[in-house]
């Protein structure tokens, strides 16, 4: 069930940069870098459905609890995601910096 769930919600959101290139060129948006917000907050949300799959649910309580008795090396790999995609939507939000077009 958390299996199919996590792969229902990835193609979902796997869609929607095709979607904010195809529909984003806007003049007036503000000053963020929508791409790297979206796809910042996709990679955040494909790591903690990859925690979510490997721990068997999706509530953080499940998820501490199974790491806490079962800890593995690789599960590092969806922390290190989730980290990156934060790290990529704070960019995104605060430190953008729109190029000039010459």
């Amino acid at each position: 069930s958390n299996f199919l769930m996590f792969f229902g919600i990835f193609f979902i959101l796997g869609t929607l940069p095709f979607l904010v290139v195809l529909f984003g060129n806007n003049k007036q948006s503000p000053k963020v870098d929508k791409m790297g917000i979206l796809m910042g907050s996709i990679i955040a949300v494909m790591g903690y459905g990859a925690l979510a799959v490997i721990c068997g649910g999706f509530s953080p309580v499940t998820i501490f609890n199974y790491i806490d008795s079962s800890f593995i090396l690789p599960m590092i790999i969806p922390f290190l995601m989730i980290i990156a995609g934060i790290f990529a939507v704070i960019k995104g939000i605060f430190f953008y910096k729109k190029q000039d077009k010459k």
